[in-house]
């Protein structure tokens, strides 16, 4: 409901004539134009997120957080494409489905009259171009953006495919190879043809659409398993889990969680062992810091132990906070109590553990089901810590057993 609600909002705000006051004035009696504005949409969600920090359900909620993001990008898409329900079940849809896209793309060449050789050229050479560039400009960290920039490849390209059928205008085939593109990249179905719906506001190209968007999604499902937007997550080591391909990964190979665990020289780098007290050297942290820096994992940690037993877990981000604000800690302040004192608020009393002994299916499931960014792993019986897992380290051993 409140993205329903959200998405009529910003399409009533993105009829509304951009205009200034001096424009107002010289043009009072005139009628300004209302159209779709498409740069509206990058920053349509920004004031609903800024609201919504103000309440501390949602601030401090990670899970109430996304789905106001996905709020957000439904209303963005609302502006963009006029098509408020669309808009809705295209975020919907997204949450549902893993948005995949295809490498792969269809250069096709005919023939046709000769007084139409130039027109075919140019209409093959800016598909041709297009293409090329928005595989450039995705790659860069500029908001270029990948949807726009293939509605307009795909529209070329089913314009080119138009020429050649007669007696039909070629408009027609211009929307329907947009829309098979974006489904190629996107692997939306529902959603996409309700967007091109509300587009067109034509019924009668409602079955061409869903025909060119499912064959469209079925040629890129058999092309690449993996689209552009799964490789720019690897390029950038981003430890995304798919949790069914992995499950189907390490089903057969009968591999335990103990595997997963560092070499003993990290385990001691990441390790705190508390005294009675719970009171460490404020040095002894900056140093764990230096060296969790040193290996590149922003997603690590510290593991707290005393006599082996568990007590806590302090990830990188808010360890490297704490010594470098000053509101947390003070200057002069040598020992450092990180169970009682400001600090204990950053660290994880309780984080989630698995026995070592456990198959590597439990795992998977725990990192894929809870969204976990680390896993302790404990000796069976003893319950004594044994090493931490995070989730990037189960990625490149996934990636290991698929490379055999």
């Amino acid at each position: 409901m409140i993205g329903v609600f959200t998405a009529a909002v910003a399409f009533a705000v993105a009829n509304l004539p951009a205009v200034s006051h001096q424009d107002s004035v010289e043009r009072s009696e005139e009628t300004s134009p209302v159209g779709k504005a498409m740069y509206m949409a990058a920053g349509s969600g920004i004031p609903e997120i800024k609201t919504i920090l103000l309440f501390p359900k949602y601030r401090d909620n990670g899970r109430k957080m996304r789905e106001m993001l996905s709020v957000a990008c439904s209303a963005g898409l609302s502006v963009a494409f006029g098509a408020p329900i669309g808009g809705v079940l295209f975020s919907y849809e997204s949450v549902l489905i893993d948005c995949r896209q295809p490498e792969g793309s269809w250069i096709c060449a005919q023939e046709g009259q000769d007084y139409k050789t130039n027109y075919y050229g140019w209409l093959l050479y800016g598909t041709s171009v297009k293409l090329i560039l928005t595989i450039i400009t995705f790659g860069c960290k500029v908001p270029s953006g990948i949807i726009i920039p293939a509605l307009d490849a795909g529209a070329l390209f089913g314009r080119l495919v138009g020429q050649a059928i007669p007696d039909i205008s070629p408009g027609i085939f211009a929307m329907v190879g947009a829309a098979a593109f974006l489904a190629g990249i996107s692997r939306m179905t529902v959603s996409l043809a309700v967007i091109m719906f509300e587009l067109t506001g034509e019924v009668d190209y409602i079955p061409p659409f869903m025909i060119a968007i499912l064959i469209a999604k079925w040629v890129a499902d058999a092309l690449s398993s993996e689209g552009v937007y799964d490789l720019a997550q690897t390029v950038l080591g981003h430890p995304f889990l798919d949790p069914d391909h992995a499950l189907h990964i390490v089903r057969n190979e009968g591999s335990q969680v103990e595997e997963l665990i560092p070499p003993p020289q990290t385990m001691n780098e990441i390790t705190v062992d508390l005294p009675a007290d719970f009171r460490v050297p404020k040095s002894l942290l900056a140093t764990k810091l230096t060296q969790l820096k040193a290996r590149g994992l922003m997603d690590a940690g510290v593991v707290l132990v005393q006599n082996g037993m568990l007590h806590g877990y302090l990830a990188e981000a808010e360890l490297d906070f704490v010594l470098s604000e000053p509101c947390v800690l003070d200057e002069g302040e040598e020992m450092v109590d990180l169970l009682q004192g400001p600090i204990a608020a950053f660290v994880d009393r309780t984080p989630l553990t698995v026995c070592g002994k456990a198959p590597m299916e439990v795992a998977v499931q725990m990192f894929g089901a809870l969204g976990l960014r680390y896993l302790v792993v404990v000796a069976e019986g003893s319950g004594r810590v044994e090493g931490v897992v995070i989730k990037k380290r189960l990625v490149w051993y996934l990636e290991g057993l698929k490379g055999e």
